[in-house]
């Protein structure tokens, strides 16, 4: 599997698990929750642009 898939997956499946750990378990102010997801995003959205570079070169 590609480098850049692995990034994705793995920070998805760690947002998930934040999130309802933060919802569940401990009571996590929401404004971090905020900061956790568009820090997520923001690292997924570089993957994504990055394996959508690497798919173009190899064209």
């Amino acid at each position: 599997m590609n480098e850049h898939k692995q990034k994705i997956i793995y920070t998805g499946a760690l947002l998930v698990i934040f999130l309802i750990l933060a919802n569940t378990m401990i009571e996590v102010n929401w404004s971090l929750q905020v900061i956790a997801v568009l820090f997520a995003g923001y690292y997924i959205f570089l993957s994504v642009r990055e394996l959508k570079k690497e798919n173009k070169d190899t064209n």
